[in-house]
């Protein structure tokens, strides 16, 4: 009698444990996708959708922590980035522009309708200059194109300072069509006007 009652308690254990299973299995397929989640790996030849941010940390020292290239024919990029809401490329040197910017604080919202966002404090060396982008080449280092080819704001809206090659010129303008000049405060002024009148130096110049 007693193997009995003991064969019948195994059998309900058995028979509890898998209605559980079942219940937890059920519950789980009834949670949200985002709440199922879980890290996996990414797979290339795929978009590899996620809710939450995707991130590479590299601490070795003079190595990049991620790198893209297309060495494929035809005109793939090395990298995209893309938004709807911000800047599609977004990059900082040294600090964060939350860091230095106070009055408005930093909103990424300001970035909205902007191809590449890039920012630097001031530097904190004599030696170099913060600068937001830094475009180099033989020919052109930062070219332009629009309604308004190149805009600037601040103190100095535009500056130019000219290397010692013979020739040199700190700031080129070229029109295709005459028009009224404009002097370095931004004043329009005639063409005649503006070569009779001097161009004040440079206040940073280290002769003043």
């Amino acid at each position: 009698m007693t193997s009995e009652n003991d064969a019948l308690r195994s059998r309900r254990a058995i028979l509890a444990a898998a209605a559980g299973g079942a219940a937890a299995l059920a519950a789980s397929a009834a949670m949200p996708l985002a709440a199922a989640a879980a890290p996996v790996n990414l797979q290339t030849e795929s978009d590899n959708a996620t809710g939450a941010t995707t991130s590479v940390t590299d601490s070795a020292a003079d190595s990049n922590a991620f790198e893209g290239h297309a060495t494929g024919t035809g005109t793939g990029f090395g990298l995209e980035g893309t938004a709807l809401g911000a800047a599609g490329v977004s990059g900082w040197s040294v600090s964060a522009p939350s860091t230095y910017w106070v009055d408005p604080a930093f909103d990424p919202d300001f970035t909205n309708y902007t191809g590449v966002f890039g920012s630097a404090p001031t530097a904190a060396i004599e030696t170099a200059v913060g600068t937001g982008v830094w475009g180099d080449s033989p020919d052109v280092g930062v070219y332009g194109s629009g309604s308004t080819g190149v805009e600037g704001y601040g103190g100095w809206g535009v500056a130019g300072f000219a290397n010692g090659t013979v020739g040199s010129v700190g700031v080129y303008a070229r029109q295709t069509f005459p028009r009224a000049l404009c002097t370095w405060t931004g004043r329009p002024t005639s063409p005649a006007r503006a070569a009779a009148r001097s161009v004040p130096a440079d206040p940073r110049s280290p002769s003043t």
